[in-house]
């Protein structure tokens, strides 16, 4: 009996189970693809859209950024409350709420917290104002968690900052861990949104 000689050709059945193979591999990476997004999507959700957008547009932020923002402050809760007293979506203090309003020329009630829209609204208007006045997201995401006066005196503090304008170490722990979990969700948003 002879061997059969070798072609170089596949055989039609050798063929269909090529394709059924690749069809099989294309279709779970497909799926893998649309359960890890959806999963994202899930765990980092995209609520009140038409809101972070048309007010990050308004104060010139990536709404990526805002999103993280609602995220670590309240995951999308708008009747959140902090033990400190921070209010809604992104967890305004009705007196740094009532100063952003006031320098922005809109009337203001603490109630207004609780809308989602005005609350992102006065949200994104605070924090284009601490970047404005820090000059450095990074800083002025620090001011938003711990506040203006602390990010103020640690920018004098040689221990912490040593240009007067960013900071190289963050003294309240809790801040710095802030800072790590916004970051953390807008690059996760930068694939969500």
């Amino acid at each position: 009996m002879r061997p059969e000689k070798h072609t170089g050709k596949m055989s039609v059945s050798g063929r269909k189970k090529a394709v059924i193979t690749t069809v099989s591999i294309v279709s779970a990476v497909a799926f893998v693809t649309l359960l890890s997004v959806f999963l994202l999507k899930a765990v980092f959700p995209v609520r009140y859209r038409e809101a972070v957008l048309k007010y990050s547009a308004e104060a010139g932020l990536e709404p990526r950024f805002v999103f993280a923002v609602i995220k670590t402050e309240s995951s999308f809760d708008p009747d959140a409350i902090s033990n400190a007293g921070a209010i809604g979506l992104m967890q305004l203090m009705p007196a740094t709420a009532a100063f952003i309003a006031q320098k922005n020329g809109l009337e203001f009630n603490v109630y207004e917290l609780y809308n989602p829209e005005r609350n992102i609204m006065i949200g994104c208007t605070y924090l284009k104002y601490l970047i404005a006045r820090f000059g450095d997201k990074q800083t002025a995401m620090c001011a938003y968690n711990a506040g203006e006066g602390n990010v103020a005196a640690w920018l004098n503090d040689a221990r912490y900052s040593g240009d007067g304008k960013t900071l190289f170490a963050v003294p309240f722990a809790e801040t710095g861990n802030y800072i790590k979990r916004v970051n953390f969700a807008e690059k996760i948003y930068k694939y969500v949104v």
